[in-house]
């Protein structure tokens, strides 16, 4: 997890990386900013469905105080996680 760890403090995003079920695995502390949450370990276990709704790379995020604001993403597979990058598109729309 410490290699994990060190990739995502590098991603230039706020980026999530989910488990199979859904569930986030890790994030960057950009995300938790940008989810208005104060720690990236903060969003660990919570389900992705609830953070984020995308179809086509657009889609919205729900930030803790459950505010929405529109986001851009970027989603890869890499073996057993989800790679989700994602961008502020508030001032885009």
């Amino acid at each position: 997890m410490e290699a994990l760890d060190s990739l995502l403090a590098l991603a230039p995003d706020p980026t999530l990386v989910l488990h199979t079920d859904g569930t986030v695995r890790a994030a960057n502390e950009l995300a938790a900013e940008l989810l208005g949450y104060e720690h990236a370990d903060d969003l660990a276990g919570l389900p992705a469905a609830e953070l984020l709704r995308s179809t086509d790379g657009e889609g919205v995020a729900r930030r803790r105080d459950g505010s929405e604001i529109q986001v851009e993403t970027a989603t890869a597979r890499r073996g057993d996680a989800v790679i989700v990058s994602v961008r502020d598109a508030t001032e885009r729309h």
